[in-house]
C-alpha cells in the first residue's frame, strides 16, 4: 500500500507539473462563465443554476480532458521508461495510480472555477447555498469523470498508440455528448434544463437521474476490471502468476458488478418509459360520457414518506355495467402488477393500485411543443408526488377516472410535509400521517404540501414562493401581485378577488380559484426578456385575465395564444373567428393605463396596430402580433371604449366572460354584446363615435 501511494504521489506530480495541462483549468473557467456570467447568478435559483452550469461543463470539458489524460497515460510507455516495467509491483499499480491521479488532477483543475462560482453564489445569494450547490456539482461531475478516465484508460490499454486512441475516444464521447436526448437514458450526462425546478428540482427526472449516476459508476467499475485484465496482456510487463483465491475474488466481483450494471440500466430504462408515457386521450374523452352517470365515485390515497410511492383505492358505483379498462387514465407508474379491479354485482367496482407517481414528460413541455390533443387535456397530469412535494388537482391522473370529479377524497400524507394550501373539509392526525378529507371537490386545486416554500407580503397580497426563489421569480410574482390588485379594483372583488399567489410547478397556465392565484412556475418567455415595467404589467394582466376568463376549466389554447405572441397563423387555426384575443389584449393594456403606475399611451398603441394593417414593417416591429382581422377588432374596441366610456367597456368584458367563457367568442357575438350594452353597432363606431 505504501508503494502504491508513493506511486500515486509521483503520478499526481507528473499530471500537475505539465504546464500545458493548466490550459484545461483556464478552459473550464471560460466555458462556465461564458455560459453564465457571475453577475447573472443573483437572478437564478442556486441549485438550478449549478445543475445547468455543471452539466454544460460536463458536456464540453471531457472532449478536451481526453487529450490531457491520454498524453499523461502514455508518459511511462515511452522507451525511456522501460526500466520501470521490470518491477512487477509497478505494473500492478500502474492503471490504478493513473486513474486516481487523473481524477485528482481534474478536481485540481476544477478548483479555480468552483471557488469563483461558489463564491459568487455565497456573495449574491447566501453562503448557506454553497454546500448544496457543491453537492450538485459533485453529483454531476464525479461519476461522469470517473467514467471518462476509466474509459480512456481502457481504450489506451487496448490501442497502444497515443493519436489513434485519442481519436477513438473523442469520436465515442462526441457521439455521447452531442446526441439529442431530452429525457434521461443510460449515458445522458444531466437532465434537460426544461425539467429543473425551483420547487421540485429535477421533477420526473429525479429517480432516473439517481439510477443513471449509479449505473455510470457501476459500468465504470466493470470497465476498470476489464482494463486490469487486458493490461496483463497488452502492457509491457511480466506479472506474477495469479493465485486461485485472487482469480475467484476477481470473478465474483466482476459478475456482481455486471449484474448490478444490468439491473441499474433496466431501472433507468423503466423510469424513462414512465416519463415518456403518452396521455391516454381516448380514455379521458370517454370518461366525460359516463361521469354524470356514476352514482358514486370515492378515492382514498396514501402517500408514503419514502418518495413517490403511493397506494390508492377507488370505489365506483354505477347504475349500469362498465368496461373499466376502456375508461382508465391512471398514471403510468401505477399501472403495474399491483393494479387490481374487483367487480361486484350491481355495478359496484373497486380499483386498488400502488406504485410511483411519475409526472410524464408532456407535463413539463411548453404549451407550443404539444400536439393539439395534448393541449386540450389542460392540467392532464393533475399533480406531482415525491418526498419533498405533493400537488393534487381534482382532475388528475392520481385516480383512475381522472376526468371525473370524485364525490369524496381521502388523502393520507406524512406529517413532516408542511401544508401550503388545502381545501379539505376536515383533517386529523393518526400516527406519523395526517389525513385530509373532502366531502365535495369544488375547487380545482385540492392540496399543496411541501417544505420548499416561504411566504412574504407584497401590495397586500401574500406571496408563496420557493424558499430560494430567484430574483427573476420574485420580480415576476411581485409583478403579478400588483397586476392582480389592479384587476380586483377594476372588476370588483365579487368578480375577481385576490388574497394570495402561490407559485406552482407543472400547471401550464395560471389558475384563479376563489381568492388565490396559482401561478405556473414556468416563466413566460416574454417576461424573462422584458425590462419595460409597463409591458411586464400588460403581460401579467393578460395572463390573469385569461385565468379569470377560464375559471376552473383549463383552456390551454387561450393560454397559448396569450403567451406565444409570434405565431398569428396558429392563432387563426386554433380560434377561427375568435375575438377573445384582441378583447383581452386591449383590456390588459387599458388596465395598465388605468392603474397610473406606468406610462402607457393607449391611443398610440392602437394607432400602431391601425398602421400595421397597411405597413408590413410596422407589423413586424410590434411586441404582440395580431392578425389583420384581430387588429381591426382591436381598433373597433378602442373606438367603443372612447365613445361609450370605461364603465361600458368593463361591463362588456364581464358580460362576454359570463356568456362565452366556455365557448368561442366570435366577432358577431362581440358585436351583439356591444349593442346590448350601449345600443351602438361595433362595426360602425368610428373616430367620430358614429355621429
Amino acid at each position: 500500500m505504501k508503494i502504491f501511494f508513493q506511486g500515486l504521489k509521483v503520478q499526481y506530480k507528473l499530471f500537475i507539473q505539465d504546464k500545458v495541462n493548466w490550459l484545461f483549468a483556464l478552459l473550464m473557467l471560460i466555458v462556465v462563465f461564458t455560459y453564465q456570467s457571475p453577475v447573472s447568478l443573483a437572478d437564478r435559483h442556486p441549485l438550478v443554476s449549478s445543475a445547468n452550469a455543471s452539466s454544460y461543463l460536463g458536456m464540453l470539458s471531457p472532449l478536451i480532458f481526453v487529450i490531457v489524460y491520454v498524453r499523461f497515460f502514455f508518459i511511462e510507455l515511452t522507451n525511456k521508461h522501460t526500466y520501470l516495467w521490470s518491477h512487477n509491483k509497478f505494473g500492478n499499480n500502474f492503471l490504478l495510480s493513473k486513474i486516481l491521479a487523473g481524477l485528482l488532477g481534474f478536481f485540481s483543475f476544477l478548483l479555480p472555477t468552483l471557488i469563483i462560482y461558489l463564491g459568487c453564489i455565497g456573495i449574491n445569494i447566501g453562503f448557506e447555498q454553497v454546500m448544496p450547490s457543491l453537492r450538485i456539482w459533485l453529483f454531476f461531475l464525479l461519476p461522469s469523470y470517473i467514467f471518462v478516465i476509466i474509459f480512456c484508460t481502457l481504450v489506451s490499454t487496448i490501442i497502444r498508440q497515443s493519436l489513434a486512441s485519442m481519436i477513438a475516444i473523442l469520436l465515442a464521447f462526441s457521439t455521447v455528448s452531442f446526441r439529442m436526448s431530452s429525457t434521461m437514458d443510460l449515458l445522458t450526462f444531466a437532465p434537460d434544463p426544461g425539467f429543473t425546478s425551483e420547487i421540485i428540482m429535477f421533477g420526473p427526472q429525479r429517480l432516473p437521474l439517481l439510477f443513471n449516476r449509479a449505473y455510470i459508476l457501476a459500468l465504470s467499475m466493470v470497465l476498470l476490471l476489464l482494463a486490469l485484465l487486458i493490461a496483463r496482456i497488452r502492457l509491457p510487463w511480466n506479472p506474477s502468476k495469479l493465485k486461485p483465491l485472487a482469480v475467484g475474488g476477481f470473478s465474483i466481483l466482476s459478475i456482481a458488478l455486471l449484474m448490478a450494471t444490468v439491473w441499474l440500466g433496466q431501472q433507468v430504462n423503466r423510469q424513462r418509459e414512465l416519463i415518456l408515457a403518452e396521455p391516454n386521450s381516448n380514455s379521458r374523452q370517454a370518461q366525460l360520457q359516463i361521469c354524470e352517470s356514476l352514482n358514486s365515485y370515492k378515492v382514498e390515497l396514501e402517500i408514503s414518506g419514502n418518495g413517490t410511492e403511493i397506494t390508492g383505492l377507488a370505489q365506483i358505483k354505477s347504475s349500469s355495467p362498465l368496461k373499466i379498462q376502456e375508461f382508465l387514465s391512471l398514471n403510468a407508474g401505477m399501472m403495474n402488477d399491483n393494479f387490481k379491479i374487483e367487480d361486484s354485482e350491481g355495478g359496484d367496482y373497486q380499483i386498488s393500485y400502488s406504485g410511483q407517481f411519475i409526472a410524464p414528460y408532456y407535463s413539463y413541455s411548453l404549451i407550443f411543443q404539444l400536439n393539439h390533443s395534448e393541449e386540450m387535456l389542460g392540467f392532464a397530469p393533475g399533480g406531482h408526488i415525491d418526498k419533498d412535494m405533493v400537488l393534487l388537482l381534482k382532475n388528475g391522473e392520481w385516480h383512475p377516472f381522472s376526468n371525473c370529479t370524485p364525490d369524496e377524497v381521502k388523502v393520507s400524507l406524512p406529517k413532516n410535509l408542511e401544508i401550503v394550501y388545502s381545501t379539505a373539509n376536515q383533517n386529523r392526525e393518526t400516527g406519523d400521517l395526517r389525513e385530509y378529507e373532502w366531502k365535495s371537490t369544488d375547487s380545482e386545486m385540492l392540496l399543496i404540501a411541501g417544505n420548499n416554500y416561504r411566504e412574504e407580503m407584497q401590495n397586500g397580497v401574500q406571496l408563496v414562493l420557493p424558499k430560494t426563489a430567484s430574483n427573476i421569480r420574485i420580480r415576476e410574482t411581485v409583478n403579478f401581485a400588483q397586476a392582480a390588485v389592479t384587476l380586483e379594483s377594476i372588476l370588483g372583488p365579487k368578480e375577481f378577488a385576490i388574497s394570495e399567489i402561490i407559485v406552482t410547478p407543472l400547471i401550464k397556465n395560471s389558475l384563479h380559484d376563489d381568492e388565490t392565484i396559482f401561478l405556473p412556475e414556468r416563466l413566460n418567455f416574454r417576461i424573462m426578456q422584458e425590462d419595460d415595467p409597463a409591458k411586464l404589467q400588460q403581460l401579467a394582466l393578460s395572463d390573469l385575465l385569461g385565468a379569470w376568463w377560464c375559471g376552473e376549466d383549463a383552456c390551454p389554447e387561450l393560454s397559448s395564444a396569450l403567451v406565444l405572441d409570434n405565431l398569428p397563423s396558429q392563432y387563426e387555426a386554433k380560434f377561427g373567428d375568435s375575438s377573445i384575443i384582441p378583447l383581452i389584449f386591449y383590456a390588459s393594456n387599458k388596465a395598465v393605463a388605468k392603474s397610473g403606475f406606468y406610462d402607457l399611451d393607449l391611443e398610440a398603441l392602437v394607432e400602431q396596430y391601425s398602421n400595421s394593417m397597411n405597413d408590413q414593417q410596422v407589423w413586424v416591429s410590434l411586441d404582440y402580433f395580431l392578425s389583420s382581422e384581430d387588429s381591426q377588432t382591436l381598433i373597433q374596441l378602442a373606438n367603443f371604449d372612447r365613445c361609450a366610456g370605461s364603465a361600458d367597456f368593463w361591463s362588456l368584458l364581464k358580460l362576454a366572460k359570463e356568456r362565452y367563457s366556455q365557448q368561442i367568442l366570435t366577432k358577431s357575438d362581440l358585436s351583439q354584446l356591444v349593442f346590448e350594452i350601449s345600443g351602438l353597432e361595433l362595426e360602425e363606431i368610428g373616430e367620430d363615435c358614429g355621429n
